[in-house]
């Protein structure tokens, strides 16, 4: 990548850092939920007119939109993100003890997918039988149609209500994680079966076979790796999704991640810790995408030099 394409890179990635920020602050101040009636009631109070004016000048709410975001920018520059509404605790402190615990669980779920995309997608080329691979890309299908959240409950329900393999309030991140890979596995794995197919039916695998080299041959030590390859760029980009939809599985699992004290924010109207998530989300997203660029340049690369 070249000095001129990583400049423009940045600067878009900036600018759209500066707009996902601002806009995060726009909502806020055109929900119709007050929050800081919302922080008064939830510190069991009335919100009087008296209570809401004070509230709002000790948090800074009183000043116009555009001043509040230059100050939250000016604090976030030297990650000063306020206290948490709710529990009073700094921002930063918060995201402290929850990026690990988002971190580990995420990998895992990364580590699992690719372990069974590779499974079922190499088992998906193997078998001759067409109504049990069709059978298994209807599975698929399925398992990426269901939302998370009723994957996660569905699996509390199986082991943990009736089976009793887990523990509902103590899963631990393995569940989680398990969770969180099941749609992703099951798109992946379809993808990785059609890009296997298209594989072994080009010129490329028909003149190895021409030459005596068996098709197992040609799917491991070759159709594999150009088929991975390929799918590199995307499943990069969606590594940055699963980090948004990490929320609603540890909602589920009452695992006390990142998405947990995102949707407990919005829930309460936690200012400091929404503008904080949606910074975080939003850089997170980018190294996504950052990656997936390079993975694209990589492989345009590979192909150059292959033609």
């Amino acid at each position: 990548m070249s000095r001129t394409a990583i400049l423009k890179k940045l600067f878009i990635s900036i600018l759209t850092l500066i707009l996902v920020t601002f806009m995060s602050f726009l909502l806020v101040q055109i929900s119709p939920i007050d929050p800081v009636e919302s922080y008064i009631r939830l510190h069991g109070s009335n919100p009087t007119a008296e209570a809401v004016r004070v509230i709002s000048k000790s948090l800074g709410l009183d000043k116009p939109l555009i001043i509040q975001y230059l100050l939250w920018i000016k604090n976030a520059l030297t990650l000063n993100f306020g206290s948490s509404l709710v529990t009073g605790n700094l921002v930063a402190h918060e995201f402290s003890n929850a990026i690990p615990k988002t971190l580990t669980m995420v990998s895992e779920s990364i580590l699992i997918q690719i372990i069974s995309i590779f499974l079922i997608g190499t088992l998906m080329q193997l078998i001759n039988n067409k109504i049990i691979k069709r059978l298994i890309e209807i599975i698929n299908i399925a398992c990426l149609s269901i939302p998370l959240f009723l994957i996660g409950t569905i699996a509390i329900d199986i082991f943990a209500m009736k089976l009793d393999i887990i523990n509902v309030l103590n899963s631990g991140r393995l569940w989680p994680a398990l969770c969180l890979a099941v749609p992703y596995t099951a798109l992946y794995s379809n993808m990785l079966s059609t890009n296997l197919d298209n594989q072994m039916k080009s010129e490329w695998a028909v003149y190895a076979r021409c030459r005596g080299i068996s098709d197992k041959r040609i799917l491991f030590c070759h159709a594999m790796g150009h088929s991975i390859i390929e799918l590199l760029p995307s499943f990069a980009q969606n590594v940055g999704i699963l980090f948004a939809c990490s929320g609603i599985i540890e909602a589920v699992f009452s695992y006390r991640g990142v998405g947990n004290l995102i949707i407990e924010a919005v829930i309460h109207r936690d200012i400091p810790m929404i503008h904080a998530s949606v910074l975080f989300l939003a850089i997170i997203i980018l190294l996504a995408n950052f990656i997936s660029d390079i993975c694209k340049i990589i492989i345009g690369r590979r192909g150059r030099h292959y033609e």
